[in-house]
């Protein structure tokens, strides 16, 4: 691949399917990647409902060149942590045949109709005529809320890889971890309770970050890792992680920290599901999108 190849293509509708009521649908985003098996039709009740009020993501169109850094922006709802659990394939996609097939997004559909379009999506049968997400190299996904095992924070970094001392130490250093360890009884041995109990909010963050920083991958999104950190060490993350170790790496990160956002090469701002900018800092602020 040379420099300026695209790694990454988004392009479609995507939704976490048509749950009745709003409890099934935080489950669905917790649970497993073939959800779409647990997809439910409205009750007879919620019937006319349109397509629109079901789909996540709407008519989605980005692409991402080798070694950029994209930042993703936008209000509390607006579809940012969904764009990246689309793209590692926690979301389902309606495709546009599909959705034209409905009626449209702003049809008002029947329980028939809602059925017919669920088992069309869950058929063996189906087979999407185009991809709607291309992935050229490998991805590591880093979350908002920090996964962490019931191990050592060694461990927790490592995550079944190989050991590499000098990637480790750079990942430990680069992630602000090494006072931690230093304070902690035994180091990078500490065993982490369950769900990171142990750790401060800030802890969990940066091992998760260190985790993504050793596994080397070619593509790392990131979802808000730095909103749990103080502002001092946000910014050594910044210059140290996102602009200085992963500077070869395509970097794609979800943010609110909008006093580094022209450190990015392209800003994504994201509204009610939909791309309402996608472009420098320059153009945006020309734009008054910033």
């Amino acid at each position: 691949m040379g420099p300026n190849d695209t790694v990454l293509e988004v392009n479609g509708c995507f939704s976490w399917g048509f749950t009745s009521n709003s409890k099934a649908k935080k489950d669905d985003k917790k649970g497993k990647k073939n959800a779409i098996v647990e997809i439910e039709s409205p009750k007879d009740d919620e019937s006319g409902k349109m397509l629109s009020k079901f789909i996540t993501l709407r008519n989605i169109k980005i692409s991402v060149k080798k070694g950029e850094f994209i930042t993703i922006i936008g209000d509390v709802g607006s579809g940012k942590s969904s764009l990246l659990q689309a793209i590692i394939g926690d979301l389902i996609y309606i495709p546009q045949t599909e959705i034209d097939e409905f009626g449209g997004l702003d049809h008002e559909g029947t329980q028939e109709e809602f059925d017919a379009l669920k088992n069309r999506l869950v058929s063996s049968e189906f087979v999407c005529e185009k991809k709607p997400i291309k992935v050229r190299g490998s991805v590591g996904y880093v979350e908002q809320g920090s996964w962490i095992q019931n191990k050592t924070i060694k461990d927790n970094i490592l995550f079944n890889q190989p050991y590499d001392q000098k990637r480790y130490a750079q990942a430990i250093k680069t992630c602000q971890l090494e006072r931690d360890l230093e304070i902690l009884p035994a180091g990078d041995l500490t065993e982490i309770g369950e769900k990171g109990i142990n750790l401060s909010g800030g802890q969990k963050a940066r091992i998760s970050l260190a985790r993504a920083v050793y596994a080397d991958t070619d593509i790392i999104m990131m979802d808000d890792p730095i909103s749990a950190l103080d502002a001092n060490v946000r910014k050594k993350i910044f210059k140290q992680v996102l602009v200085g170790l992963l500077k070869e790496k395509t970097r794609i990160l979800v943010t609110h920290a909008i006093d580094f956002l022209h450190l990015s090469d392209k800003i994504i701002v994201l509204k009610e599901g939909q791309i309402q900018a996608f472009g420098t800092f320059q153009e945006l602020q020309n734009d008054t999108h910033l």
